[in-house]
């Protein structure tokens, strides 16, 4: 007998999961609800239409069906329940990032050194994890060990790629940019459509800790977009000095029901000094974009020439 083929094969990468999560995400429609449940918390008919607008165009019955599913693996929960008229609706939310991408195929060329020389710093670290994940006792053991330390260095790295921006550090830094927000001055909203060009809003908005508060209804143009991509750019422009201005790029990270027109009440307050807002629509739900800036362009102070 000759070999024909023959290959070496050394373990470079542990997933660490549960049959039950495999199971769960094993379908592309139900991947991709954990996703969309990312940072924001949203009912049934909401989740199906974003799955529509992402590709995915599932019955009703068929995305509860999927969220039944996903509840029972652990992967989304109910954060909410609202009673309206009788009827009780329920918002999903999930505390699961998923990202859904293929290695590419220089990494290993590309990222080699980087591996080296952080294996080095968090071979330290785990010198210290394994002693404290060894209780255990049976064959699989040793491989229990390993998913207990999988697990605590992925919460642990969560914690930091998913920690907030220092609101303290934004409030110091933005002083200007707050009193932009807090002012009668016309917000300008840009999101990204599905073919990857900019839609771009004037809307009403406000400052509160830390976030941008953009409040629009449910179907609109901006609302279906952030489903979709949470990618944003906001611009305030002081309306009596064109020269005083910020610009923010950020991320929509959560969707917040206005449906009683609480935060609409205090926009009309803001820029209108009424007391209600009075454009209302019978058939209409509003919903409040809740911003976390990223990068923040502040202009230096200017003042036009007389």
């Amino acid at each position: 007998m000759s070999t024909l083929l023959e290959k070496q094969i050394s373990v470079n990468r542990i997933v660490a999961t549960s049959i039950e999560h495999s199971r769960a995400i094993e379908d592309p429609a139900r991947a991709k609800i954990v996703e969309i449940l990312y940072r924001q918390a949203l009912s049934a008919d909401q989740i199906t239409s974003a799955l529509k607008k992402a590709g995915y165009k599932k019955a009703l019955t068929t995305v509860r069906h999927h969220l039944e599913i996903l509840k029972n693996s652990g992967l989304i929960e109910i954060v909410k329940i609202e009673e309206a008229r009788g009827a009780i609706k329920k918002y999903y939310g999930t505390s699961t990032k998923l990202l859904d991408f293929h290695t590419p195929e220089d990494f290993d060329s590309k990222y080699s050194k980087i591996i080296n020389n952080t294996s080095t710093k968090i071979e330290k670290i785990l010198n210290g994890l394994v002693p404290k994940t060894r209780k255990s006792k049976g064959k699989k053991s040793k491989e229990y060990s390993q998913y207990l330390i999988m697990e605590i260095m992925n919460r642990a790295m969560t914690n930091i790629l998913e920690k907030p921006v220092k609101k303290q550090r934004w409030k110091i830094l933005q002083e200007k940019s707050i009193k932009l927000f807090s002012e009668k001055n016309l917000v300008f909203i840009a999101t990204i459509m599905k073919d990857g060009s900019p839609q771009v809003s004037p809307v009403w908005a406000n400052y509160d800790d830390g976030y941008i508060l953009i409040n629009t209804a449910e179907g609109r143009i901006k609302h279906k977009n952030v489903l979709r991509d949470p990618r944003v750019a906001v611009s305030v422009v002081s309306k009596d000095n064109p020269l005083d201005m910020t610009t923010i790029r950020g991320t929509v990270e959560e969707l917040i029901p206005d449906y009683e027109y609480k935060h609409a009440d205090k926009l009309t307050q803001q820029y209108m000094g009424r007391e209600h807002y009075p454009f209302k629509r019978e058939d209409e739900k509003r919903v409040i974009l809740k911003i976390k800036p990223n990068k923040v362009f502040v202009l230096p102070e200017l003042k036009m020439q007389d």
